[in-house]
């Protein structure tokens, strides 16, 4: 017989305040508050961030998120944060985009 689905576990509160100050501080003046992005002046260079609420980034795995927020992305004036931001701060502001702005549920740990 099959047992029971586990309950995804959800990040406690101050892991989600943790993510939302990073992302504030860190993601919000070009993704905007809301995760919306789009086109920019930023640092006199025009830009058109990511729709972080976009299906496009729903589907996106953690680890590709965390590779965009790690490296940047040159081409597209995302800013590489490496040396910046550590692991656990990247992985906060993954899960404060996913749970917040997504309104996903977070996945088993």
């Amino acid at each position: 017989m099959p047992s029971a689905a586990t309950p995804v576990a959800q990040p406690s509160p101050v892991e989600t305040a943790d993510g939302r100050t990073l992302y504030k501080k860190n993601c919000a003046a070009c993704h905007r508050e809301n995760g919306e992005g789009g086109k920019m002046e930023f640092e006199g260079k025009q830009i058109s961030p990511e729709n972080l609420i976009a299906n496009k980034f729903k589907r996106a795995s953690d680890e590709k998120i965390e590779s965009y927020i790690r490296d940047g992305v040159e081409d597209e004036g995302m800013p590489a944060f490496e040396g910046k931001l550590s692991n656990g701060e990247i992985k906060a502001i993954i899960r404060f985009i996913r749970t917040d702005l997504q309104k996903m549920p977070m996945p088993q740990r």
